[in-house]
């Protein structure tokens, strides 16, 4: 943007919000991510898991999944406002976004659950190279199953989203998350 030309205020206020939405989703979940691959890697080190810490992580997941909702529900009505959707249209996106983050939320606790045993099973003497090798085989087969999972978004979103438009969400959730891992790497933001 040139210097001295300003954004629009409507705009400049949901450019920010938006921002600010995005960067708290992305925030909670490396947050909790990192605190379950610290509290993980913890039991691991003391050989057992405690019941206290599988009940906290259980709340810690609970806790995460009602901030994203809330975080998906107004990222997709400040999408639909960007976009000026119509209501029935933004919606739609809601429920879109919503079985994707879903389905996206059931693979990710699956890879993390692979990679948690196969961290133990690598640490093991002898290790079971046949149950290795099955677990490395589903975690790539998961990989490609979350890429189907982006896929079929996509195709949905085309039933009544323009490429434009989806590019726009495309692109700043892109933006947002990057903008979110920066500031948590401590890099400066571009």
């Amino acid at each position: 943007m040139r210097r001295g030309k300003r954004m629009p205020r409507p705009r400049r206020a949901l450019a920010v919000s938006l921002g600010l939405t995005l960067v708290l989703s992305v925030s909670a979940t490396l947050e909790a991510q990192t605190r379950r691959g610290v509290q993980q890697r913890n039991e691991r080190r003391a050989g057992q898991v405690d019941r206290s810490a599988r009940d906290q992580a259980a709340t810690d997941r609970a806790l995460e999944q009602r901030q994203g909702q809330v975080l998906l529900d107004r990222f997709a009505q400040r999408v639909g406002e960007a976009l000026h959707l119509d209501d029935a249209t933004a919606e739609r996106l809601l429920r879109e976004l919503q079985e994707s983050r879903s389905q996206r939320s059931g693979i990710n606790a699956q890879v993390a659950a692979n990679r948690v045993e196969l961290g133990r099973l690598i640490q093991e003497a002898p290790a079971d190279e046949d149950r290795i090798g099955r677990l490395i085989d589903q975690v790539f087969a998961l990989e490609v199953q979350r890429a189907q999972v982006a896929l079929d978004e996509q195709r949905r979103l085309s039933e009544f989203l323009t490429p434009l438009q989806r590019a726009r969400i495309i692109w700043l959730q892109q933006r947002l998350a990057r903008q979110a891992l920066e500031r948590r790497s401590g890099s400066p933001n571009p």
